[in-house]
């Protein structure tokens, strides 16, 4: 099945604004070793909390508690890290970033700010960076197998980033993480799913049945047991398992989608059909499946249901296409802009804008480029044609309407900001609108 790359944040144009992008830096595509998405991928990544707060109440009502909390006492870490992750929860990356370094200044060995600032920093696609983290957290708490597991698996990014087929690295923490926690049938998981990928298909069965052994009820596993059986030609055994996963969670599209190849290949073409049709109910709308689907409508003799599959099957395939390129030029162009190299950003980002020209998040980012370059009316026309694509993309609303505060368009930018709070509770006014606002200032001084 298809990955779907998380959206960047914000990219910082200068000291007081933020503009919104919306394409990952991490690596698009499925390279060799890396942990594909849906089932293959399945543990939460644990991050910590210097208290209990923020697990016990919710985000919104927790920033509440802990800003007020930090006014008394601002030089407390655990505070300042409860309140990224409060942050973060609620999609505000930058200001919880913030936080997270806040309390690493203030306790530079105080982990659970280290953990969570890594898997703050991978989700965004600097992978590096959160290794280093984890690492720094490491030397602090040696004995912590959440954040082994942690680094196992942005190693495994790493290796995948790079189009490294060795996962060594990755297994080695997963063992760590086992021998610290040999209960955890999330590891166990992991370290089967790692152990297949590098061949070692006995190694990874004993794996995931112990995963199943300490958690009967963990669907992820039968999955992955599924795949094993699959690649040795037990389609019965594989047919097992994919069910077994499946009673435990019936909206598993990827589970569904290889249940229909299985049976697909048991020459059951009418099974394999609904399998695929619930694939797509759950899940994206992929050409594998399409394809797939097709083939078994033929077998059927149902030509012209086959037809329209091999249609949607060939749109599918466009599309996908299109958007991996775009993906590829957007995350180069994003690189290059955090260089400094803001030119060739444009390049790279007017790229995916004709790789993919109906996707409303390129067109977003080239307007962002085009900020940067200081060609604002260009890039007022990016964001209306990332609006016209998708009118509740509200980031392109929320960027418009900097743009037009910068042109002193300020009537009009007030629209723009009013939309994309209406569509995205988790984005904040810059502090001058809001300022403008409390203070009822028509025209309020140029930003510099």
């Amino acid at each position: 099945m298809g990955r779907t790359n998380k959206p960047r944040a914000r990219l910082r144009i200068n000291l007081t604004w933020f503009f919104i992008l919306g394409f990952a830096v991490s690596p698009a595509g499925r390279a060799l070793g890396q942990p594909p998405e849906t089932h293959q991928n399945p543990l939460s990544r644990s991050s910590s909390h210097g208290s209990n707060a923020p697990a016990k109440l919710k985000y919104e009502s927790a920033i509440s508690k802990c800003e007020d909390l930090l006014r008394a006492d601002p030089k407390n870490a655990k505070i300042h890290n409860d309140l990224g992750f409060a942050l973060w929860q609620t999609g505000r990356r930058d200001r919880a970033e913030a936080e997270f370094r806040d309390a690493l200044k203030l306790e530079p060995r105080f982990w659970p700010a280290h953990n969570n600032l890594a898997l703050l920093l991978e989700e965004g696609g600097d992978i590096d960076a959160a290794v280093a983290e984890l690492n720094q957290a490491l030397l602090v708490e040696p004995g912590n197998a959440e954040i082994h597991n942690n680094l196992g698996l942005a190693l495994w990014k790493k290796a995948a980033g790079e189009h490294n087929s060795s996962l060594g690295d990755a297994i080695r923490e997963f063992h760590l993480a086992l021998r610290l926690r040999p209960n955890s049938p999330e590891i166990h998981n992991n370290l089967g799913l790692a152990l297949q990928l590098q061949g070692q298909i006995s190694e990874a069965k004993v794996e995931f049945e112990s995963a199943l052994e300490l958690k009967p009820t963990y669907p992820t596993p039968h999955a992955n047991l599924g795949d094993l059986y699959k690649m040795q030609g037990d389609l019965d055994g594989a047919i097992r398992e994919f069910h077994l996963a499946l009673k435990l969670d019936p909206s598993n599209a990827d589970a569904h989608y290889k249940l229909g190849v299985a049976l697909e290949e048991m020459n059951r073409p009418e099974s394999a059909a609904r399998e695929f049709r619930q694939a797509l109910r759950f899940g994206p709308n992929t050409a594998a499946v399409h394809y797939h689907l097709s083939q078994v409508l033929q077998k059927q003799g149902r030509k012209v249901e086959a037809e329209i599959e091999r249609g949607r099957y060939r749109e599918a395939e466009q599309a996908e296409t299109a958007a991996y390129r775009a993906r590829i030029h957007g995350n180069s162009g994003i690189e290059l802009q955090k260089n400094g190299d803001v030119a060739g950003g444009i390049a790279e980002l007017a790229a995916a804008v004709a790789a993919d020209p109906n996707s409303a998040q390129a067109h977003n980012n080239l307007g962002v480029g085009l900020v940067l370059q200081g060609n604002l009316s260009a890039a007022i026309e990016e964001f209306r044609t990332a609006m016209k694509l998708k009118p509740s993309h509200a980031r392109a609303h929320y960027n418009l309407g900097l743009a037009l505060w910068r042109l002193q368009r300020y009537d009009e930018a007030r629209q723009e900001f009013d939309k994309a709070v209406a569509l995205d509770k988790t984005l904040q006014l810059p502090s001058e609108v809001q300022l403008s606002q409390q203070h009822k200032v028509g025209r309020p001084p140029k930003i510099e």
